[in-house]
């Protein structure tokens, strides 16, 4: 079955895997990302369709959703996986700089699964549906320096729970994946004081779970 896939932050990193592995299985995936270049890169090297657009504006992210469902007529897999981050010390972190890890991390979770939500109330369809939110061993297991960061995984944490029990009904699941270490740009060295001891994974392995949650089969998993 030709699944209708969305995944926001999807055009590199892990975001980028996540699209490259859906496309690959056949499905209708469409991502956004705030950057244009790659994003069209990764567009034209996947088949998926590309939507530019900031996440912190919810108009515009709540816009490009209902045009999906227009288009799309259903999103069966949504998968939350932007995200950036702000490491530095907490007396020279701003509050301005804090909201926006805020905003980008953790608030697109709740506007899009509510508006999938709302689309499914709406249209009376409670059939097969996927959220897959990326979150992160930080959530538990913090560093000095990445308040903002940790705060927004910890959020994606107790908000997935929430979700699965309000989205039950409308037979939708709602999972977490949060992965340690990845390493996503082989230009890139490694902290090898922050890694020490630690296994540092590629985008790969985070593609496989999230296919493996979104077949229609895997119901039972919840949070």
């Amino acid at each position: 079955m030709k699944r209708r896939v969305f995944v926001t932050g999807g055009a590199h990193g892990i975001g980028k895997g996540i699209v490259k592995a859906f496309a690959r299985q056949g499905d209708e995936v469409v991502f956004c990302d705030l950057d244009p270049v790659l994003g069209a890169q990764t567009a034209a090297g996947t088949g998926a369709r590309f939507c530019q657009l900031d996440v912190t504006d919810a108009v515009s992210l709540e816009r490009c959703m209902r045009e999906l469902f227009e288009t799309c007529g259903d999103i069966d897999i949504l998968v939350n996986n932007v995200g950036i981050s702000t490491f530095k010390p907490l007396t020279e972190l701003s509050i301005e700089e804090f909201d926006r890890v805020i905003a980008t991390n953790l608030r697109p979770v709740f506007i899009t699964s509510r508006q999938l939500a709302l689309h499914r109330q709406q249209n009376g369809n409670h059939n097969y549906g996927r959220i897959i939110n990326l979150c992160s061993t930080r959530y538990l297991q913090s560093e000095a320096g990445t308040e903002a960061y940790s705060a927004s995984k910890g959020g994606i944490y107790s908000l997935t729970h929430s979700l699965a029990v309000s989205l039950a009904p409308l037979h939708i699941t709602v999972n977490a994946i949060a992965p340690g270490w990845i390493h996503v740009r082989e230009e890139e060295q490694l902290r090898l004081l922050a890694t020490d001891g630690m296994l540092v994974k590629r985008p790969i392995l985070i593609t496989d779970q999230g296919l493996h949650i979104g077949f229609k089969a895997e119901e039972w998993m919840r949070g």
